[in-house]
């Protein structure tokens, strides 16, 4: 067992005893077995503390010392229990189980069961993978720990499933740190002392586990940057600024395509984040495919997160995502996009948080064609001088039939399930026509939002024109509620194209609104911001704001019937679930 305890121990798969000592002649429990295998496929020792505070079985709860790798475990499919809400975790672990483990934790398990299931169909899996290779065991049989440095040992060089890598390249670093830079040559390593240099041919060198790190300066990039590898969920690609917006990209003016840098073909476990994005040229409305000047594009991509990034001059959208999941938005600017700041087609599970969107032409925020389950909060929407044309938040629009979630009679909704709460929307000079669109949302909470300076109205709430776009019937809006909003400085609260189905709107405050509608537990008054003018929208002692709230619940049924949860956390951290603070 030498050879294999030092590999492991290399590695920080296994840790051993203080003395120093492996004892292979001592039984392991479950729990440990399954920390063992979750350290194999990590490129950490110790699990991300990224686990959700759940209980899976009754006999692990929350302060267990393996919590976290037995929540990740059941997760990833990797343990069931016994079907009895048990894991008993300090019993020993058998050879059957610690096998099936491996060959999921290795992706096979669906072969696992077509060749019969648990136990038999993993253990013919696992013989031809090699994980079993020189061992001799007992089915039934507990394990020792020497016989878990063999089967763990054997499984360092078989590819994982999904990506192609093993675990021991995912623990030794192979897929490390890479650089780039103005300066450098793509025939270069890569290397920080011999950078790449363009981001073209930068991704398609970089694999699951690799940092690609961009040295300060502009990046002249005259081919669109294409992603063809994926991340997993232990090794994800990262591509970041050294120095936050510090590296620029710049897309060529002969560059004609869809978008510039493109996440398609549904790669996965990607970070972009702290670059600016820019190009020569932005697209006209004479050039054939304006509506093709993308920045940064996702297409079917799943945990995907763009982080902190910089976008300007651009036609159609800084961001654009469709058919998206799982994905999280935050901490971008964007800034004077002809038509959107961020728009999202037919996306679902999405987090949209702290971005800024600043002097758009025709939308700032805009998600669509059935996105679902998504929360879009603490955003800012800003317009001075350019006139922003439609809604600073749009929730829900008029897409296609061929680019929605679904078109039949009675279904067709631009939006399920979602929750748009502590945004500003917000225009000194009224250049901002409707703060928020609401068209054809079902199921869907607008609270804690400020809206101010619009030139129409605060909130226009309408249909999807879907009879236009070739549908079978037009959506309306359904079960939307609104509460606890700041709506200040125009001409109307709300603009009522049709009349939407179950509506409420209650416990808000108007001020200088021609007409406000009549709430029970509303207020008409100065809300007392500290300073609009310095864009600090909080309260004064003296805000009638304060208290006025509704309590909002922080669980509700999501489109796929599964509970969700969420806790507003406002600008500063802190929590704001049913006033504004």
């Amino acid at each position: 067992y030498g050879e294999a305890a030092t590999a492991l121990s290399e590695l920080n798969v296994l840790s051993g005893y203080e003395d120093g000592s492996v004892r292979p002649e001592n039984t392991l429990t479950r729990a440990e077995f399954v920390t063992i295998v979750m350290r194999l496929i990590t490129p950490g020792k110790e699990m991300p503390k990224k686990i959700p505070p759940e209980v899976f079985f009754s006999d692990v709860t929350a302060n267990h010392w393996a919590f976290d790798n037995i929540s990740a475990a059941v997760e990833l499919g990797l343990i069931g229990g016994f079907g009895d809400n048990r894991f008993v975790p300090d019993n020993p672990v058998t050879y059957n189980q610690a096998v099936k483990m491996l060959v999921c934790a290795l992706g096979y398990g669906a072969q696992g069961e077509k060749k019969g299931g648990y136990p038999y169909g993993y253990l013919l899996e696992a013989v031809e993978l090699g994980i079993t290779k020189s061992i001799t065991a007992r089915f039934e049989s507990n394990i020792n720990r020497g016989i878990m440095l063999l089967l763990v040992n054997n499984s360092l060089d078989i590819p994982m499933k999904n990506d192609g890598i093993t675990p021991r390249q995912i623990k030794s670093g192979v897929y490390a740190t890479y650089y780039i830079s103005p300066n450098g040559s793509d025939d270069n390593p890569g290397t920080e002392e011999k950078p790449w240099k363009t981001m073209c041919e930068s991704v398609k060198k970089i694999k699951a586990g690799s940092v690609l790190i961009l040295e300060d300066g502009e990046y002249f990039e005259e081919e669109l940057t294409l992603f063809q590898n994926s991340g997993t969920e232990f090794a994800p690609i990262v591509i970041k600024a050294r120095n936050k917006h510090k590296a620029k990209l710049i897309y060529s003016k002969d560059l004609i395509c869809m978008s510039k840098f493109d996440l398609a073909q549904g790669v996965s476990y990607i970070t972009v984040e702290d670059i600016a994005f820019s190009q020569e040229e932005i697209a006209t409305t004479n050039d054939v495919y304006p509506t093709g000047d993308i920045l940064l594009r996702i297409l079917g991509g799943k945990n995907i997160t763009i982080r902190g990034n910089y976008f300007e001059k651009v036609y159609e959208e800084g961001i654009k995502l469709h058919l998206a999941d799982n994905c999280v938005i935050e901490d971008n600017i964007v800034v004077g996009s002809i038509h959107e700041g961020m728009d999202g087609v037919n996306c679902s599970n999405l987090i949209v948080r702290n971005n800024k969107i600043i002097e758009c032409g025709r939308c700032g925020i805009m998600f669509k064609g059935g996105t679902r389950d998504s929360l879009i909060y603490n955003n800012l929407v800003y317009n001075k001088d350019v006139s922003l044309l439609d809604g600073g938040i749009t929730v829900g629009g008029s897409t296609d039939k061929y680019s929605t979630l679904d078109t039949g009679v009675g279904t067709g909704f631009e939006m399920y399930n979602c929750q748009v709460y502590n945004n500003i929307v917000y225009s000194p000079t009224s250049k901002i026509r409707w703060g928020m669109l609401v068209w054809s949302a079902k199921d869907t909470r607008v609270f804690n939002n400020i809206v101010m300076g619009t030139s129409v109205a605060s909130i226009r709430i309408g249909s999807n024109m879907g009879t236009q776009k070739g549908w079978k019937w037009d959506a309306p809006n359904r079960n939307v509620e609104l509460y606890n909003n700041i709506f200040k400085d125009s001409p109307l609260a709300y603009e009522f194209i049709n009349e939407p189905e179950n509506f409420v709107s209650d416990y808000n405050i108007f001020d200088n609104i021609s007409s406000p509608p009549e709430e029970k537990n509303s207020k008409y008054s100065d809300p007392c911001f500290i300073s609009a003018k310095d864009i600090n929208f909080n309260l004064a002692k003296n805000s009638p704001a304060l208290g006025a709230g509704l309590s909002i619940p922080i669980k509700y049924l999501g489109f796929d019937n599964t509970e969700k949860s969420i806790i507003p956390i406002d600008w500063d951290g802190k929590e704001r679930n049913s006033i504004l603070l």
